[in-house]
């Protein structure tokens, strides 16, 4: 569980976007409700939102699910998603895009990992994860020139990047 604003501070996505990258499951929980947070929380990695406005058995399922690495969608997290204008667009996590973007601009996926220092079989799986995602939204990319493709559409990347 993480709290957006530990000790009074302002709201700590970078503290959020650590935790998550050393491979943790994070139910955010927060007083924060606004529908960008909630999304943006969403965006790096989070499992899922709670406010603390919500009803308490919330933040119980929502950890109980992702203790069984099951999602769980409280009411003001579906209220964002609902009301997400980026609807259609897969929610890639900043490594994700890291990852894809360096997958573009070289070679082999040998070679991303070299220059983002992990494993071959990492980069495989954030690909495999990106592709999984775009296919969750209806928006099928097989294929490196597909994901290419993708990125464009969403601006992930531009034409003069790769």
């Amino acid at each position: 569980m993480f709290d957006l604003e530990q000790d009074g501070r302002r709201i700590d996505f970078a503290g959020l976007s650590r935790v998550i990258e050393r491979g943790y499951r994070v139910v955010v929980y927060s007083y924060q409700s606004a529908n960008e947070v909630i999304l943006r929380c969403l965006e790096i990695g989070a499992l899922s939102y709670i406010a603390k406005s919500e009803n308490k058995q919330h933040l119980i399922d929502a950890i109980t699910a992702a203790h069984a690495d099951e999602p769980y969608v409280g009411p003001r997290m579906a209220a964002a998603m609902f009301a997400n204008q980026d609807a259609g667009r897969p929610n890639l996590t900043s490594r994700e895009m890291e990852v894809l973007i360096a997958w573009f601009q070289t070679e082999s996926k040998d070679l991303v990992a070299q220059r983002l220092f992990i494993s071959p079989s990492t980069v495989r799986t954030h690909l495999q994860r990106v592709r999984a995602k775009y296919a969750s939204v209806g928006r099928q990319a097989q294929t490196k020139s597909a994901l290419v493709a993708r990125a464009i559409q969403d601006g992930i990347i531009a034409v003069d990047d790769l």
